[in-house]
């Protein structure tokens, strides 16, 4: 598989040393519809060289509406060119797409992910405005239409950008943890595992804690100057994933649009093992994004698609 093959499947010929194709995985995708990505690679305020990946709309007519995608890992692993349905559902619709190798992520070595250290409310966010700047100034994307996605637990750093950045003019947000103080320890510090160690490096439990406070998000919800929509995972005892509740009491609460969806209640903790999964998680995908695509094109519309795209 790669960006713009979802996936074949082949079988192998011992005898022969062959492999035969024996078809796709979704023959309803054909490659010659969806887009690759290019890299694209820029230098952070305080000099440090990073990089990231670019979708483009095709056939687009002047400069597309930007989203920028922060994955569900604070210390996500670098970006590389595998099929995303997300992201070519939002370049089908005429949507660039972006994501960024901030300072911290995995997969540049060690060395490189130490620099993620205590930077969760500071480089890391100030990386993902500074490539954001980046291809605005290059010409490729439309300045005053730029979005940032965050997902999970990468939704904290894409927050923090949103709350120290005015070149985002809309935030999706999909299960953004309202308490960081579940992150997991090796995730503070690069290459440590043990709970006492992190807590001893950091400066003490108390300061593990005070560390982790400065990227909470809930003080600062009310805040949110810009439209935002925001997707909770409906847990089995109808309570929302990473307390979505605390996100959707406080959001309601800024002067900015806000839309809130929660998933159907699912009805165990097995659910994602039976036999009809596939069919309802992809009814709740269709739910979601067709209303995702709707507040797009309310907020950040792509100027070279009529409304109804979102149908």
């Amino acid at each position: 598989s790669h960006e713009r093959q979802p996936g074949l499947y082949f079988l192998l010929d011992r005898n022969q040393g062959k492999l035969n194709l024996l078809g796709s995985m979704r023959p309803d995708f054909p490659p010659e519809r969806l887009v690759g990505s290019e890299v694209f690679e820029f230098t952070a305020r305080d000099g440090l060289p990073l990089s990231g990946r670019l979708y483009l709309p095709p056939n687009r007519s002047g400069k597309p509406p930007l989203l920028v995608y922060v994955g569900p890992s604070i210390r996500g692993s670098r970006t590389r060119s595998d099929f995303s349905p997300i992201f070519q559902l939002l370049v089908s619709r005429g949507y660039a797409v972006a994501q960024i190798n901030c300072r911290g992520t995995l997969g540049f070595g060690l060395a490189f992910a130490k620099t993620g250290d205590r930077a969760f409310g500071t480089g890391m966010p100030a990386d993902i405005e500074d490539g954001t700047r980046w291809l605005v100034q290059g010409g490729k994307v439309d300045g005053g239409r730029v979005g940032i996605i965050g997902e999970d637990y990468g939704g904290l750093i894409a927050f923090q950008a949103l709350l120290r950045s005015k070149v985002f003019s809309a935030w999706i947000n999909f299960n953004t943890p309202m308490r960081p103080f579940d992150l997991g320890y090796w995730t503070l510090l690069a290459g440590e595992t043990d709970p006492d160690r992190v807590n001893t490096l950091m400066g003490g439990k108390g300061a593990t804690h005070d560390y982790l406070a400065t990227i909470d998000p809930k003080a600062s919800l009310a805040e949110v100057r810009v439209p935002s929509f925001h997707y909770y995972f409906r847990k089995p005892d109808n309570t929302l994933n990473n307390h979505g509740e605390i996100a959707e009491a406080f959001s309601r609460k800024a002067s900015a649009p806000c839309l809130f969806l929660r998933s159907k209640p699912q009805k165990n903790v097995w659910t994602f093992l039976s036999s009809d999964y596939d069919h309802t998680a992809n009814a709740e995908r269709i739910v979601l994004f067709r209303e995702l695509l709707t507040f797009l094109q309310k907020h950040l519309p792509a100027a070279d698609l009529p409304p109804t795209v979102a149908r």
